[in-house]
């Protein structure tokens, strides 16, 4: 596959046959499971720093639940999908309002939040295929 191809069903996917659909739905358990490896990993650096534990815990329960998502995300859940879309936002909301200069918690909930669009116009296209191929 060719870079702008790439770049193509990164972005914008199509979604035009079923096929394309749950290729493009795909997006959505790989952008759950980036947001859940940057959670699980921050929260493991803090649970090992000297500082207090709590902060590390809720980095660590939030990084399991976007495991749990992911997980239903991959088998191609819209309320997963969704979920996933909502809680992207909010990620780039937060690093956007948190830090004066964009870091690399900035650029991983990018990257995910472009994904989980993609994701999501999948799931929904999967749905929409299923709901005209019944009437």
């Amino acid at each position: 596959m060719d870079f702008p191809a790439l770049m193509q069903r990164i972005i914008h996917p199509n979604t035009d046959t079923p096929e394309e659909a749950w290729a493009a739905a795909g997006n959505s358990w790989i952008a759950g499971t980036i947001l859940a490896l940057s959670r699980l990993l921050f929260g493991t650096v803090w649970l090992s720093s000297p500082q207090p534990v709590g902060p590390g815990l809720t980095f660590v329960g939030v990084g399991f639940f976007y495991i749990l998502l992911a997980f239903l995300a991959y088998r191609r859940s819209r309320l997963a999908a969704g979920v996933i879309l909502i809680l992207a936002v909010l990620e780039v909301l937060i690093e956007v309002s948190l830090k004066a200069n964009y870091g690399f918690g900035f650029y991983v909930a990018a990257g995910a939040l472009v994904l989980a669009i993609g994701g999501f116009r999948g799931a929904n296209a999967i749905f929409a295929h299923y709901r005209n191929s019944r009437s």
